[in-house]
């Protein structure tokens, strides 16, 4: 008995003394600790990386590891706890095995400075970067098969969990209490445009994709009168037009839906379908108006464009005639013009090429067609919109802000000034202004492109 207790303890005694194997002892706990890292690494990628097309497929799917995952995404704050802990504690062991290998191998004054730099090495390279570049390229499948995984680190790592979520908990609550902030704080328009460029980034989605999402934020705050053809641009009979004379216009404008008004724009009484009007081609000495008209659809010119969109939908409408607060009508709107403030233009075959809306010279010289309304204007050269907050209340496009401030008709070449904003009309006649062109002068400064750009 006494000599297997010797040679048990002459066996250990010449494992821990002599320093190769102490040596490759501590290149295979390097190795594991490292295989660890990638391993949290890549799982910390996988589950923060899951999109929500991700999360719906382990919703579907019947597998115990998808619901695992979506148990662990349910209480985030403590699985980035769990993740975050570990492996900040297997990277200091690494930094502690390195200073191990090092002082068995060298000795030197800087050994310290060569420990940092192959620690730091070893942990960015094969630690972070190497697995977090492969759990960003199939999140899916590595959250599933490191679930039971995340499963066991996070019931060892549990107490040092608890004391970290309820510490950050408390200063959270410290901070927004500090700096009044709610839970309901309001978030702009402009954050959620901000929120959008930062995540659209990150991924690969077209630019027309980036803009219709823009667009369906700014969508909820649009009222009728800024997607709504004016009153200058209906086209309409008169219900005293014969049948020749509907027929000519229906073909002139290529429309399928024209209002109907008796004395003036102000008086329409109803909306005339093409496609009932068609069937008296062949006879059409039975025409009568009044029985193929629909009664018309109103709405206020403040509607908001989301709601006017549930009505149209609820209603089974395709066109409004938008009215102010006299009931006087100020233009029409389509079902059409209200998807084309979400998807963007939306052309068919009748329809003929316009004039750009704007030419953007450079970031100080701008053309613009008159009817361009004044919030795309001032996005386009992002001039605070502050300026013209008792203006836009009284104009919608550009057109009508150049009325107000020059108080009548301005002609071809006139410059109409207002603070460091100089408006020189391209084009117009005597009764609209076609084409403006906006030059934003520094002080003592003039614009010093010719008038006929």
């Amino acid at each position: 008995m006494d000599s297997d207790s010797d040679s048990f303890q002459a066996f250990f005694s010449l494992l821990w003394i002599n320093p190769m194997v102490e040596i490759g002892l501590n290149l295979i706990l390097l190795v594991i600790l490292l295989v660890i890292s990638a391993i949290i690494s890549a799982a910390e990628m996988a589950y923060f990386s899951l999109q929500p097309a991700d999360i719906f497929i382990l919703q579907k799917s019947n597998k115990p590891q998808a619901a695992l995952v979506l148990t662990f995404l349910e209480r985030s704050k403590p699985l980035l706890s769990t993740l975050l802990v570990t492996n900040t504690f297997v990277n200091i062991a690494i930094v502690l095995v390195v200073g191990l290998l090092l002082n068995d191998c060298f000795t030197s004054e800087y050994i310290s400075i060569i420990q940092f730099f192959i620690a730091w090495l070893l942990i960015v390279c094969v630690g972070e970067i190497a697995p977090k570049l492969y759990g960003s390229q199939k999140p899916i499948e590595l959250a599933m098969g490191l679930s039971n995984f995340v499963r066991i680190i996070q019931f060892f790592s549990s107490p040092a969990n608890f004391v970290l979520v309820n510490f950050t908990q408390l200063i959270e609550k410290r901070i927004k209490k500090r700096l009044n902030l709610t839970q309901h704080t309001e978030v702009s328009q402009q954050d959620i445009e901000q929120v959008i460029d930062i995540a659209m980034n990150k991924t690969q989605y077209a630019q027309r994709e980036v803009n219709m999402i823009k667009s369906l934020v700014k969508f909820a705050n649009k009222m009728v009168r800024s997607a709504m053809r004016t009153r200058g641009e209906i086209i309409a009979v008169a219900k005293t037009d014969s049948f020749e004379e509907i027929i000519a216009t229906f073909r002139h404008s290529a429309y399928s839906r024209l209002p109907v008004y008796e004395e003036d724009l102000d008086t329409i009484v109803g909306i005339l379908h093409f496609r009932d009007v068609i069937w008296y081609l062949s006879q059409s000495d039975k025409w009568k108006i009044d029985t193929v008209i629909r009664e018309p659809y109103f709405v206020p010119e403040n509607k908001k464009l989301d709601d006017l969109l549930a009505d149209f939908q609820l209603e089974k409408q395709h066109l409004a005639v938008v009215i102010d607060e006299f009931g006087q009508t100020t233009g029409i709107i389509t079902l059409e013009d209200v998807l084309e403030n979400i998807v963007g233009e939306i052309d068919d075959e009748f329809d003929e090429p316009e004039l750009e809306l704007y030419q953007i010279i450079d970031d100080k010289n701008f053309i613009f067609q008159a009817t361009v309304s004044l919030e795309t204007m001032l996005e386009i050269t992002q001039i605070d919109p502050e300026r013209f907050v008792d203006l836009r209340q009284d104009s919608e496009t550009l057109a009508g802000l150049l009325l107000i401030l020059y108080q009548q008709m301005p002609q071809k070449g006139e410059i109409i000034q207002f603070e460091e904003l100089e408006f020189t009309i391209l084009e117009a006649n005597e009764r609209k202004i076609v084409r403006v062109r906006l030059t934003i002068l520094s002080q003592n400064q003039t614009s010093n492109i010719p008038d006929d750009f």
